[in-house]
């Protein structure tokens, strides 16, 4: 397995065809292209197949913020990319390949109240917007 001094070298490749029989058909793979040649999937959607995307922080702790990422803050994903075998006999789940990314996460704005329409966002503070 691909190592270097940090770790793992991703992305890190899995198996083309299953890795129990060696049927190169799979589930996932077929389906989705269906769904695309349907059109009710974007052309771009799962380029690698069916994918398990795990986040890999706390979620009850608040995300750490660097000074280099303050207006685009970034969580550590890890994408497991998978499918199932078509061989009727088989069916086995195996892994096409791994993956790590550094994810922008899209922090909301909080909504601004307009003054003069109470209850919009909430009770406005006494004497405000009141003539």
């Amino acid at each position: 397995m691909p190592e270097n001094e940090k770790g793992l070298d991703f992305p890190i490749q899995g198996h083309e065809k299953c890795p129990k029989c060696g049927g190169k058909n799979r589930i996932g793979q077929t389906k989705i292209a269906e769904l695309k040649k349907e059109g009710l999937l974007e052309e771009n959607m799962f380029p690698k197949g069916p994918t398990w995307a795990i986040p890999l922080f706390d979620q009850t702790k608040p995300i750490r913020v660097s000074p280099l990422s303050i207006i685009n803050p970034q969580i550590p994903i890890l994408s497991v990319y998978w499918d199932v075998c078509a061989n009727p006999d088989c069916l086995t789940v195996y892994v096409t390949g791994v993956d790590f990314i550094m994810q922008e996460v899209k922090l909301q704005q909080a909504p601004v109240g307009l003054p003069g329409k109470p209850g919009q966002f909430g009770p406005l503070p006494p004497g405000f917007g009141r003539g």
